[in-house]
């Protein structure tokens, strides 16, 4: 898989599980000496996960309430503007044979992709 394959793996991975998930934005929920609830921030307040009530139980539900599915789409989009950019420096490259030892170097925004290759990758990391 190229790293521009990779970006748009991680992006359609990112959309198409929050696309199933409970939609966001979701919020935490003390459940007395059981735990902490994340729940959606809806009226009805579905349940969806619990944690235990120990020194990381709160914050792995903040975490995971933080991470809703609200933030797939924003996520997904830089993904997908970071592989056009890769992909356009690629194009580039193949132009100019032996002038450009890695499209990374003449992306719009180098670091922007590098780290949305970091990110890519643990999202399809955790798809196997």
């Amino acid at each position: 898989m190229t790293p521009v394959d990779e970006l748009r793996a991680a992006a359609t991975r990112l959309r198409e599980t929050a696309a199933k998930a409970t939609p966001g934005p979701w919020k935490t929920k003390g459940f007395g000496e059981f735990g902490w609830l994340v729940v959606d921030a809806n009226p009805a307040g579905r349940f969806s996960v619990e944690t235990e009530d120990n020194e990381h139980g709160r914050a792995d539900a903040v975490w995971i309430a933080l991470a809703s599915p609200v933030l797939a789409e924003p996520l997904a989009d830089w993904l997908e503007q970071c592989a056009n950019d890769l992909a356009g420096a690629e194009r580039t490259a193949a132009k100019w044979p032996g002038d450009f030892s890695d499209p990374l170097d003449i992306c719009d925004e180098p670091d922007s992709v590098r780290r949305a290759l970091t990110l890519a990758r643990a999202v399809n990391r955790g798809a196997k």
